[in-house]
């Protein structure tokens, strides 16, 4: 019995869904959630836990996290001690400002409209500053510094903000939805429009669509506006030289917490896929690979839920998949490779990144963070990878699988299953080492023209595999 090699040796590609499991590359996945592709190898993704165990309650009633802002004491590229998050809280009805100090929760404002809502940090009164902003209420300010939070009178409602060439620029008035505002230049607390010889300003973008204004940045130093269908960008300096354009685009932001820029990346979530601008045009990435995830799995119904962020070298986006109202699945995007991974059971309503860590507030209102862990807040996780159908060049010739090679550590146990159009066959193999490689060698039987494999773990189990390799018999051809 002639038997051939066949090495599994490039998992770069990552998960793809532009095209069928029989047409794909073989560095790509068709299906695969919490396993992370790493060149010749695969790996069990890390899991997350609870980043404050206890509930936040004000006056007996609970409030769910639902968006945080931090004060930074330095600057945003240095984290310091003396940071501070500030978390939202929503009881659905009404929203409040909340730190989490000593093993408490102290509540910072209550009474805050159930509304959009941004924050940034700046200097103001010569003192680092988190400014906070809500569509109808207007802006709010916290310096630790000081006892309480405090208040901008004339600032109109604001549901997103961004600060632009010593101006903040705001969008989300409940009572304006198209006009966009900005302060007077190094006068924070100065939004009047109507004064003479007045600095503060405003502009008005209709576009008669039905469309309004959810997000704003300062993006490659423009000023960005976004909505679900259209995009704007802001140039100029100054009001004398501002000029509005249309930013070339086939969809806009889904809500929102679906934009992400970090000064070096600009990403947000469209209803087809996730978007890239480039300071001209914003088009989707990676030639659309996610496009049947977005097209059969995402529930667009809530799409409006989606969230993301950069952290690292890669962007993070929640997407409500298969009927889920919230959002249940998350895309990793590695930036640098353009490799895509999936996580899947853990449900997430918004990110956000506090003293170098990843943290996202849940479903049940609690704030988690992604810590290397190896469950998902304490429950096991289930992991799972697979190839393409292969036909090993020749789909007319029938194989006969003999055995698999591989070498792996990790914990307990994980399942190996060879499929082709005759049937599926599974083997179980109890790892070794966590800490070490080992070689593994099992003898599996399956036949036919075209084979796929599967890697998935066992009870929560960990695994790393690598250059697995399949030995096969091929029959003489028909």
């Amino acid at each position: 019995m002639k038997l051939s090699k066949y090495t599994l040796d490039d998992f770069s590609g990552g998960f793809s869904a532009d095209t069928g499991d029989d047409t794909m590359e073989s560095k790509y996945t068709p299906n695969s959630y919490n396993v992370e592709a790493l060149g010749g190898s695969l790996k069990t993704m890390p899991g997350c836990s609870k980043y404050i165990d206890s509930e936040i309650i004000n006056n007996d009633r609970k409030y769910y996290a639902v968006q945080f802002f931090v004060y930074y004491s330095e600057s945003m590229t240095l984290t310091s001690q003396l940071d501070k998050l500030v978390v939202v809280g929503s009881t659905f009805s009404t929203r409040g400002l909340f730190l989490y100090n000593s093993g408490a929760w102290t509540k910072l404002q209550g009474n805050i409209s159930e509304k959009n809502m941004g924050g940034i940090n700046c200097i103001y009164n010569n003192e680092n500053t988190l400014f906070i902003c809500n569509s109808a209420d207007g802006i709010y300010t916290y310096n630790p510094l000081n006892s309480e939070i405090g208040y901008i009178d004339s600032a109109p409602g604001l549901g997103a903000m961004t600060l632009h060439y010593e101006r903040i620029w705001g969008i989300g008035d409940t009572k304006n939805p198209n006009t966009v505002y900005y302060s007077a230049e190094s006068d924070f607390s100065d939004w009047d429009t109507t004064a003479e010889n007045a600095d503060a300003g405003k502009l008005d973008v209709t576009t008669f669509d039905g469309d309004s204004f959810i997000g704003i940045a300062n993006v490659f130093d423009d000023v960005v506006l976004y909505r679900k269908k259209t995009l704007f960008r802001i140039t100029g300096s100054s009001p004398s030289n501002y000029q509005l354009k249309q930013i070339p685009a086939a969809s806009g932001a889904v809500g929102a917490n679906a934009i992400a820029n970090n000064g070096r990346y600009s990403f947000y979530i469209g209803q087809d896929g996730i978007y890239s601008y480039d300071g001209i045009r914003a088009s989707l990435i990676e030639d659309n690979r996610l496009r049947f995830l977005f097209e059969n799995r995402v529930n667009q119904s809530m799409l409006y839920n989606a969230c993301a962020v950069i952290f690292g070298n890669k962007l993070y986006a929640a997407v409500p998949v298969d009927e889920a109202v919230y959002n249940n699945l998350v895309i990793e995007y590695d930036i640098t490779s353009g490799v895509f991974n999936i996580r899947s059971g853990v449900d997430i309503i918004n990110f956000g990144v506090y003293r170098n860590e990843l943290i996202f507030a849940d479903n049940a209102g609690y704030v988690c963070v992604f810590d290397g862990s190896d469950k998902y807040k304490g429950t096991n996780i289930e992991a799972h990878y697979e190839t393409p159908f292969f036909d090993f060049d020749n789909k007319n010739v029938m194989k006969t699988l003999d055995s698999i090679y591989f070498t792996a550590k990790g914990t307990g146990k994980i399942n190996i299953t060879a499929e082709t159009e005759n049937g599926i066959t599974t083997k179980t193999v109890t790892l070794k080492n966590a800490d070490k490689f080992d070689l593994y060698k099992i003898n599996m039987y399956n036949t036919g023209r075209r084979f796929k494999f599967c890697f998935d773990n066992v009870d929560g189990s960990t695994f790393e595999i690598t250059r697995p390799e399949f030995f096969l018999e091929a029959d003489d051809e028909d």
